[in-house]
């Protein structure tokens, strides 16, 4: 895998209350977005194991 998860920690967000892990690359470190652990809100579950990804952390090197 070319992403790595780090620690779970809660965070408030705009739609509810949430578990979730930062998601950094495996190669450079830079956090790249997060990944959704758990959450509180029965109607937001379908987020559980999805990533969020910053596009603007995504660069392509040659």
């Amino acid at each position: 895998m070319n992403v790595v998860v780090g620690p779970k920690i809660g965070r408030k967000l705009l739609t509810g209350s949430y578990v979730v892990a930062d998601v950094m690359c495996s190669k450079c470190g830079e956090k790249l977005g997060w990944k959704y652990v758990e959450t509180f809100n029965l109607k937001q579950r379908y987020k559980e194991g999805m990533f969020v990804i910053e596009k603007l952390k995504l660069t392509k090197k040659y």
